[in-house]
């Protein structure tokens, strides 16, 4: 097939190429010269613009970073639905609000087309290797005709529902890798302050009730499991900055449905002041950075009698 690919950063970089060595054709479009470049080597075609995708592409994928960014690439002057063709098939891989992915799909339906949510788990590692987890809303026939290409992404493909049901999946999901983030965060400062060896300590959860993905594969202390983002300088798999974004969404989500969102919203807190402490940039293990100064020179401590907002 013709594919296009818009949004070829730390994820959609690593999951094109797959698409490539699957022997489809890709264009990608990014405004970052430098991810359309090695995109390039890796065997992709640089295109004009969103536009120029959409008009030579039988397929259309998109990984973005905010749904600011999905509504501009899709909605926007030039972009994707302005080309649209009747049949035409729209996968979105960014994690943004229901709302959006809907609002996206109303659109490309208005030109015979059709727009589906498909936001991937896996963090980067997950993406180099294809083997995410693709949670997708789609009415069945439009889930079975991207199957196939999601299929070179990700090991687990599952339709959640329709339109907007993939993002509400992904927002449940990052909501308990969050709170679990900033729960683990607290419990080794805890352990450290008391002495206790964090490597035995970390044997200890990870055997127990407390074990899980986070404890398993990205504990926030350095030293625990080689090749973790901690043990790498909080090298960022997934940024404290979109784990921020993915929480105000499922707050705002639980918010819009009446339902309580206490751990969300503390966890959501606990992040934002991470991102404004100027750690942002880091993986989302960071945010154990807020519990011990000593870390970063000049980091301030979590002040715990800051009101969440």
């Amino acid at each position: 097939m013709r594919l296009g690919f818009v949004g070829v950063g730390a994820m959609g970089g690593r999951m094109a190429p797959h698409l490539v060595r699957a022997g489809h054709e890709v264009g990608v479009v990014d405004t970052n010269a430098g991810a359309v470049a090695r995109a390039v080597a890796a065997g992709a075609a640089e295109a004009a613009g969103p536009a120029e995708l959409a008009a030579t592409s039988e397929a259309v994928l998109t990984s973005l970073p905010a749904g600011a960014d999905v509504e501009e690439v899709y909605l926007g002057e030039g972009g994707l639905i302005d080309a649209a063709s009747e049949g035409q098939l729209f996968i979105d891989l960014s994690t943004v609000a229901p709302e959006t992915s809907r609002k996206v799909a109303e659109a490309a339906a208005a030109r015979g087309a059709v727009a589906i949510d498909a936001p991937v788990s896996g963090g980067v590692t997950g993406a180099e290797a294809a083997s995410l987890t693709i949670m997708v809303g789609a009415p069945e026939e439009a889930f079975e005709r991207a199957r196939p290409i999601l299929g070179k992404l990700g090991k687990n493909i599952v339709r959640v529902g329709d339109h907007g049901a993939g993002q509400v999946a992904k927002l449940c999901n990052n909501l308990i890798v969050g709170v679990t983030m900033v729960a683990a965060s607290e419990a080794f400062a805890m352990g450290k302050a008391s002495g206790v060896d964090p490597k035995i300590l970390h044997e200890v959860i990870r055997t127990s009730s407390g074990g899980g993905g986070v404890i398993e594969k990205n504990p926030p202390c350095p030293g625990l499991v080689e090749g973790s983002p901690a043990s790498r300088g909080f090298e960022a798999g997934f940024t404290v900055d979109l784990m921020l974004k993915d929480l105000s969404l499922a707050v705002s989500s639980l918010m819009a449905l009446g339902l309580p969102c206490p751990a969300g919203a503390a966890a959501n807190q606990v992040f934002r002041m991470a991102s404004r402490g100027g750690i942002g940039g880091l993986d989302m293990s960071a945010v154990s950075l807020l519990l011990d100064a000593s870390r970063i020179p000049g980091q301030v401590k979590l002040d715990q009698t800051e009101t969440p907002e």
